[in-house]
């Protein structure tokens, strides 16, 4: 075997390998970069629920049994989703110890926060009025 044959081989399984790891790295980014995006778009889901129900927590309001499940529902999935923002826990921490509309509007707050919608977020007068039509 000639020196430039043994060069060529070496070359080849070096190209092979950096090839294989390139392609390795480069899957692992985008799955992680998936992950990441899927990981938002829940929460901002959640934050789109609590938000839309939150009317169910209005003490005029007469809420039915659907309007409570969501509600429940809603509250109920923050530990899991959340889970990477202990700022969101803690304040659900707290909402769960002592239910006040301050610590409601706190867990809406983080929440807004955490997944990135704080440039949309609104005030903290209008997160605690909310819209409702008497039924008739």
């Amino acid at each position: 075997m000639t020196t430039d044959q043994i060069i060529m081989i070496i070359a080849s399984v070096l190209g092979g390998g950096i090839g294989g790891l390139a392609a390795i790295a480069a899957y692992t980014h985008g799955y992680l970069n998936t992950e990441r995006v899927e990981r938002r778009k829940q929460k901002i889901d959640l934050v789109q629920e609590l938000m839309a129900s939150r009317y169910a927590l209005d003490p005029a309001y007469a809420a039915s049994d659907v309007d409570v499940r969501d509600i429940n529902r809603a509250m109920a999935r923050i530990p899991y989703v959340f889970s990477d923002n202990p700022s969101v826990i803690a304040a659900l921490d707290r909402l769960i110890s002592d239910k006040t509309t301050d610590n409601l509007m706190a867990v809406l707050e983080q929440a807004l926060s955490a997944a990135g919608l704080k440039q949309y977020a609104v005030s903290r007068s209008h997160l605690a009025r909310v819209l409702t039509i008497p039924r008739r």
